[in-house]
């Protein structure tokens, strides 16, 4: 009996030496040190802001925004004693960009690693330089600018893209008039991921992937459901997530460097082995690529799709606008003058970017460096929201939280302050081919096609509270009808 309450004075006291040491360790995360940015109201013990934070951190950050003031200046969050500064001025934004001493290269090394899979042998593998192409870790950002820039190499993307893009309508064309009634009924979202993914993979990747393993989309959209259990960085053995990111790997392993894939693709797989990278590895960095080629792309052709389709008014007028691109058959024949000269689906374009844009982001302050009058401490990780500037009243007006088709058309002026491909030296290298494939997608759809979304789906909006990589999916399963027109 004495030994038992021997034990529990003893327990007792480690319990109480603990939470003194959580208290005092919370409370120093919780200290504003000297012209730091002020923290946001509301930080717990221990927990500082993690508990909101983890249950939709876009609204914490819309919070922030909001608490800021008209000057916007830079916020202060509290995450299990990591200090992270939200910065919202733009001209803020662009000091960040700017500023040598915000880093971002440990932040891709961590989410190389933890979320894509990366071994850490194939990060240090990737900054030799055998073969005098130079660091690739250090010139990824170049490499793939160059080779998604207009010009050639870009305009051999477009081709291929358009050329398994034709094949794909073809196939869908068979399946609706082989379908009961000559109409298939299908959930909008998986049908536009669908087409978006098999031309594009093709195009870039070769056929053999998607031969080799047609449930691939599916597993990428897994990916996506399970990329906020990624970022924990948790150890492999102890998700089910990492066996799906190790199946995505296997099969770029299995079907290695097709013939039909983009020769920079190819060059880039080589520049991977010729330094010794192995094959998992390979796989590995093979799928980021193909990741960055699909997860935007997709739901903003669907959200552009949905808000067309959602007003016969608007409908009407791209039709109209787009039809000169197409020939009596409804080919595309003139990608260019629908990325030039459509001013409406132009500004539906960037307003769906505006509207549904959830990336953030992210330095990590190396050293102290003062952004806005602000000092952010070497060790805090810098956060750039981008819905927070994209909902901005004071940028975008009263109606900044709705989707407003012709915004653009109205205010031309205020496209300038759209955040929707990162910036300074990230600025993302595939924002032309995006733009090209997701009009192409969308208009070949409006031409080709007449779908009817049912009308209880209608109202729906982006799901902001997700954790997403990049672009915000809807809030609600969207059913439509698609038959053909002629």
């Amino acid at each position: 009996m004495f030994d038992q309450i021997d034990r529990s004075i003893v327990a007792a006291g480690v319990s109480l030496a603990l939470i003194g040491l959580a208290w005092t360790y919370s409370s120093k995360s919780a200290r504003v040190r000297p012209n730091e940015p002020p923290l946001l109201p509301g930080s717990l013990p221990i927990l500082g802001h993690a508990l909101r934070f983890g249950k939709d951190a876009n609204k914490v950050y819309i919070e922030a925004r909001n608490w800021s003031g008209k000057g916007l200046q830079p916020v202060s969050l509290s995450l299990l004693g990591q200090r992270m500064y939200v910065i919202l001025n733009p001209k803020d934004v662009a000091a960040v960009w700017r500023a040598k001493t915000l880093s971002f290269e440990p932040v891709v090394k961590w989410s190389l690693a933890a979320v894509f899979g990366l071994s850490t042998d194939a990060l240090q593998q990737m900054h030799s330089d055998p073969d005098g192409a130079g660091d690739m870790y250090e010139n990824q950002h170049v490499y793939f600018r160059d080779a998604l820039a207009p010009g050639s190499s870009l305009n051999q993307a477009n081709g291929a893209f358009l050329k398994q893009f034709k094949t794909d309508m073809t196939s869908v064309i068979q399946e609706i008039k082989s379908a009961p009634g000559g109409e298939l009924r299908v959930d909008l979202l998986d049908w536009v991921r669908n087409r978006i993914a098999i031309s594009s993979t093709n195009a870039f990747m070769g056929t053999k992937l998607l031969q080799h393993d047609p449930k691939m989309i599916q597993r990428l959209n897994q990916w996506e459901e399970d990329f906020g259990t990624l970022t924990m960085g948790l150890p492999k053995w102890l998700i089910k997530a990492y066996d799906n990111l190790d199946k995505l790997h296997d099969n770029f392993v299995a079907v290695g460097k097709d013939g039909e894939m983009l020769p920079w693709m190819v060059k880039r797989i080589e520049m991977m082995e010729v330094r010794g990278i192995g094959p998992k590895d390979v796989g590995a960095g093979m799928f980021t690529l193909w990741m960055a080629l699909l997860v935007n792309a997709v739901p903003t052709s669907f959200w552009m799709l949905y808000q067309i389709l959602g007003d016969p008014a608007i409908t009407s007028k791209i039709q109209e606008e787009i039809a000169p691109a197409f020939d009596a058959n409804n080919n595309l024949i003139d990608l260019e003058y629908l990325v030039q000269k459509t001013p409406f689906l132009t500004a539906i374009y960037w307003e769906a970017l505006r509207w549904t844009s959830g990336a953030v982001s992210v330095r990590k302050v190396e050293e102290d460096t003062m952004i806005g009058g602000a000092m952010l401490y070497a060790g805090g990780m810098v956060m750039i929201p981008a819905r927070t500037n994209n909902t901005d009243p004071n940028l975008f007006g009263d109606n900044a939280d709705d989707f407003v088709a012709d915004r653009f058309l109205r205010d031309p002026a205020s496209l300038k302050h759209v955040r929707a491909f990162g910036g300074g030296h990230t600025l993302c290298p595939g924002r032309h081919f995006a733009n090209n494939e997701i009009v192409a997608f969308v208009a070949t759809a409006l031409r080709e096609f007449v779908i009817t979304i049912d009308p209880s789906q209608a109202g729906a909006r982006p799901l902001t509270s997700a954790m997403i990589v990049g672009t915000f999916y809807p809030d609600r399963k969207v059913y439509a009808t698609v038959k053909l027109k002629n």
